[in-house]
């Protein structure tokens, strides 16, 4: 005769030391995480937009394209690996759940509050299926906007003979905390790839969170010819004369890179921006059918006169 409740014992055990040892391994991955510097991130951004040509090989590093190399600017490789791992904990749990309460036996099953935390595991192991495969299997994080519609090769290329150069603002706490890197086609500001071709307007948008403590967080976004909103956290901000002279600052060097700041004004002005986007979007060659195509025409093209029929 089965002894059930020696079965139920053992795999308990077996399952309950597995997770404590996946629960140390992304504690441990989280808190490293969590507590790297920024500086660590700028020296990566600096390394990673210093190689002339994507793919150029140094001593003692792999070679790599150059968005894989941005991409570590924010650490999503790392990020992809960590969802990873969580995710495989509620399936390692789930799985041994299946087996504890209906291969050894439904007699054994009769906690319900056992029985509901384990279909809660369950549930959410296959829930959060897509999404993690959709972060995971995105080629290239930096590069919003483009990321699901391009290709991984389509996006390489576009960095290729790109030269970036470190912007140098005359104000030293926007330079020392917001470093943004340029190109002939692109900047790329806090790990995030954004293209001067496609970029119609900017704006910043406040946060109100932390004013009681003197300052708020601070969020770039800038619209797309395709009509996608690229996001860009600037962090915090002091709420002092520093804040105004920093935006005017930002505004002067976007304005040289032919992006506006606010050039659409009074209520509404987001509606009517993405209503005259849509229509200028519209009018592209028609033997342009997919997405792909149109952004790529854009990309190679000067859109100059594009962005003054909408502003």
């Amino acid at each position: 005769m089965i002894d059930y409740k020696a079965l139920y014992l053992k795999a308990a055990l077996r399952a309950g030391f597995i997770l404590l040892c996946m629960f140390a391994v992304i504690t441990v991955i989280l808190v490293i995480c969590i507590g790297l510097p920024e500086w660590l991130s700028r020296k990566i951004a600096r390394r990673a937009l210093a190689d002339p040509e994507p793919g150029t090989t140094r001593p003692g590093r792999r070679c790599g394209t150059r968005m894989e190399q941005i991409e570590w600017i924010r650490f999503y490789p790392l990020k992809k690996r960590i969802l990873l791992l969580v995710w495989l904990f509620f399936a390692v749990f789930s799985a041994m759940a299946f087996q504890v309460y209906i291969l050894a036996g439904g007699g054994i099953a009769g906690d319900a509050k056992d029985i509901g935390f384990s279909l809660f595991f369950c549930l959410m192991t296959v829930v959060t299926l897509v999404p993690m495969l959709r972060y995971i299997l995105c080629p290239y994080h930096s590069m919003p906007g483009l990321n699901r519609i391009l290709s991984k090769e389509e996006m390489d290329s576009l960095m290729t003979r790109e030269h970036f150069q470190q912007v140098r603002f005359s104000d030293e706490d926007l330079d020392r905390s917001h470093p943004i890197y340029r190109s002939a086609n692109w900047l790329v500001a806090e790990g995030t790839v954004i293209s001067k071709k496609l970029a119609v307007m900017a704006h910043l948008e406040y946060g109100y969170g932390f004013k009681r403590h003197g300052f708020h967080r601070v969020r770039l976004e800038v619209y797309y010819l395709n009509g996608q909103k690229i996001k860009i956290q600037l962090g915090r901000w002091p709420i002092d004369s520093r804040e105004r002279e920093k935006a005017r600052k930002l505004e002067q060097f976007l304005a040289e890179e032919n992006i506006r700041m606010d050039a659409l004004g009074g209520m509404g002005w987001k509606e009517k921006l993405q209503d005259r986007i849509a229509g200028e979007y519209g009018c592209l060659p028609p033997e342009l059918e997919s997405e792909a195509e149109k952004i790529i025409y854009l990309l190679k093209n000067d859109t100059s006169e594009i962005k003054q029929h909408i502003l």
